[in-house]
């Protein structure tokens, strides 16, 4: 599992500074490089990138992160949504194709599901 996530990028947007580091260290340790985003207005300056995947926390400081999800889908940018709050019948029909994650994840969850999201 030590290299799950070799080569591939990572778009990481998570408002809780804390939350955001410990995830982009697990995910660089398991071979990914990430770009992360603590905001919405953040996240939406990364929209144009060559993500093989993008980790989206829901609720930011300055709005849902859907505008930012919708961007990366239209891209067909693989989503997996890690959220505590989230309402997961809401996403699943917004986003059909996304994967869903309650927050917390257990890290092994979080690799595996993001290896098998990338594109």
């Amino acid at each position: 599992m030590a290299n799950d996530l070799a080569g591939r990028t990572v778009l990481l947007v998570e408002d809780e500074f804390l939350v955001r580091l410990d995830l982009s260290w697990l995910l660089e340790e398991h071979g990914a490089t990430v770009v992360s985003a603590g905001d919405l207005a953040e996240g939406l300056g990364h929209a144009d990138g060559a993500w093989d995947v993008a980790l989206l926390d829901v609720r930011l400081p300055d709005g849902d992160v859907f505008p930012l999800a919708e961007k990366l889908a239209e891209r067909s940018v693989p989503l997996v949504f890690h959220s505590g709050h989230a309402r997961l019948e809401r996403l699943q029909r917004r986003f059909p194709g996304a994967t869903i994650l309650a927050k917390p994840s257990r890290n092994e969850v979080l690799v595996r599901t993001l290896a098998s999201q990338a594109v």
